[in-house]
């Protein structure tokens, strides 16, 4: 009877010792302010169940975060050791009152535990409060070069993160939206500086640099940008064997940046006819490397457009070339510094080649853009050349099939006077019907020349994207290997950027995710297909300013990418 009384108290201290503690970092809290609710269990556990979801009060934001703890004691010889779980959801208040945390469970055994309920209270900041808060000693900032701008004008944008704290580490959870601008990244040093502020001193870094230029008129909203901040806390232990291995905790905090306004001016109207797009400062230069040549002989011609500006969303502009000369795709080589607000330079080399002797002229091209400083659109204009081409040697032997050839097409003054076939002395055909016929044939000719070339031009297109968006992805490979990750990142971009502007036909200046999305519909792509790509361009926007991007993560979403661009290749096939 003794041995079954001693199981029964056994199993009912066994019972009472396991009890689930529940905690909350602070109480009462400030509105504004984030919190931190934790739950801990002697024992191990897996998970637990808790129902906390957004109220008038406060705002879920991340959880629950597990960990695990450990630690021995030994008391009269004899050695115990004691594990711990615990569970921690992070909260933010954004309204006064006073609310319940409910009750969490956690099963063990087959047994339910449950943990007590806490009444929490949340106060408006006064004076006195907001001086103490986390708020002031942790935040971040949005910095702007300028609030009012033209379309088309750019303007910088830089995010710095003010710190007063021991930060164990910093993870972006939220990129502003900026639909209505073009966006250019520029690189970042995250390393932290001294600097003060209204007589306080801070660490400050910064987080996130980026030029915009507005696409329309009105007042645009640059959205806030939000982080999540662990902040690293000693903890207050009387007991000198706990705290030697639990010396710190980490505390969780998300702060986020103010909304900016910008106010964006239409340009003036009329806007010039030979208006290229480009708002800012600029002039143009333009050489050809010999003026005379040998017919069927190359001439290189380049124009380069240098200045201040949205220079990187400068398209090709037409240049009327002499019609005797045959003109291949332009080469495009920029060097744009800055996103465009430090001097850059684009040019476009032609290479052309004059198929007959002549004398020839490139004339002058007249271009407008729009001065942001004057407000006011000007007009710049390239050189004019004359070429001397030459008969040449190497095609005599055909020079005399050409020149006939040539005359047929050119010379109008001299008319046909009269053709005669006579086939078997039997059937002849009227001068008029053979007209005809050489007239069908000539447009057929023309419009089969006219129709293999719009197919050349679009499968060289698409090639030429293929090919540029793998040596891109090869090249973000080889970083990846280096570990040069902010690299690695620039390049999956870029050859992402170009592989779908290309296949969705976008311009890369007017991308954007809700026009791939609507895009990505239209051309029906595969559901599951359209998640995965927009799931791809988040990660790479995120990870590319997140310190907690590692090797691992960066290998699957590389992966991640080829698959993509196969799967859409063997679809196109």
């Amino acid at each position: 009877m003794k041995k079954v009384l001693f199981l029964i108290l056994i199993s009912c201290n066994i019972s009472f010792s396991q009890i689930i503690e529940v905690s909350v970092n602070k109480n009462p809290i400030l509105v504004g302010e984030s919190f931190a609710i934790s739950f801990s269990f002697d024992k191990k556990a897996n998970n637990i169940d808790f129902n906390l979801s957004n109220n008038e009060y406060v705002k879920f934001l991340s959880g629950p975060n597990k960990s695990s703890s450990s630690s021995i004691t030994i008391v009269n010889g004899k050695r115990e050791s004691i594990l711990n779980t615990t569970f921690t959801y992070y909260f933010k208040a954004i309204k006064k009152g006073e609310f319940i945390i409910p009750s969490a469970s956690i099963t063990y055994k087959k047994d339910i535990i449950k943990s007590n309920e806490i009444r929490v209270q949340i106060l408006n900041a006064s004076n006195k409060q907001a001086n103490n808060s986390i708020s002031n000693n942790l935040f971040v900032k949005a910095e702007i070069s300028k609030r009012n701008v033209f379309v088309g004008e750019q303007l910088l944008v830089t995010y710095k993160l003010f710190n007063r704290y021991d930060l164990a580490n910093t993870e972006m959870t939220k990129l502003p939206n900026l639909d209505s601008f073009w966006k250019k990244d520029l690189e970042t040093s995250s390393r932290f500086k001294r600097e003060v502020v209204n007589g306080v001193a801070y660490n400050v870094a910064t987080i996130k640099k980026m030029v915009l230029t507005p696409q329309k008129d009105g007042t645009l909203l640059i959205d806030p940008i939000e982080i999540k901040c662990s902040i690293r806390t000693n903890n207050r232990n009387n007991d000198p064997f706990t705290s030697f291995f639990n010396s710190y905790s980490v505390q969780e905090e998300f702060i986020s940046s103010k909304p900016i306004k910008i106010k964006v001016k239409s340009l003036p109207r009329p806007i010039p006819n030979n208006f290229i797009g480009f708002v800012g400062s600029l002039k143009v230069e333009s050489s050809v490397d010999k003026s005379t040549v040998k017919a069927n002989d190359a001439i290189n011609y380049k124009i380069s457009f240098i200045g201040t500006g949205n220079l990187e969303l400068l398209g090709e502009q037409k240049i009327d070339f002499p019609t005797d000369f045959e003109v291949y795709d332009a080469k495009i080589d920029d060097r744009i510094f800055q996103g465009g607000l430090k001097r850059s330079v684009k040019t476009y080399e032609y290479l052309l080649i004059p198929r007959y002797e002549g004398k020839y002229e490139i004339p002058k091209s007249i271009f407008s853009y729009f001065d942001s400083k004057s407000g006011k659109f000007k007009e710049i204009s390239s050189k004019a050349f004359k070429i001397n081409s030459e008969k040449s040697e190497k095609f005599l032997q055909s020079s005399q099939t050409n020149s006939i050839s040539k005359q047929l097409v050119s010379n109008n003054k001299k008319d046909i006077r009269h053709i005669k076939y006579d086939f078997n002395q039997n059937k002849k055909i009227s001068n008029k019907s053979f007209n005809v016929i050489i007239f069908i044939l000539v447009m057929i000719l023309m419009l089969s020349k006219y129709y293999f070339k719009y197919i050349k031009n679009i499968y060289q297109k698409n090639t030429k994207s293929d090919k540029l968006s793998k040596i891109r992805i090869k090249k973000a490979e080889k970083y990846l290997k280096k570990n040069d990750l902010t690299k690695f990142y620039e390049e999956i971009e870029k050859s992402m950027l170009l592989f779908f502007s290309e296949k969705l036909n976008i311009e890369i200046g007017d991308f954007s995710k809700e026009k791939l999305e609507d895009l990505m519909k239209k051309k029906k792509y595969n559901t599951e297909i359209q998640n995965q790509i927009l799931k791809i361009f988040k990660d790479i926007e995120i990870a590319r300013y997140s310190p907690m991007s590692d090797y691992k993560k960066s290998n699957e979403l590389l992966n991640e990418c080829v698959l993509i661009i196969k799967n859409i290749e063997s679809n196109r096939k």
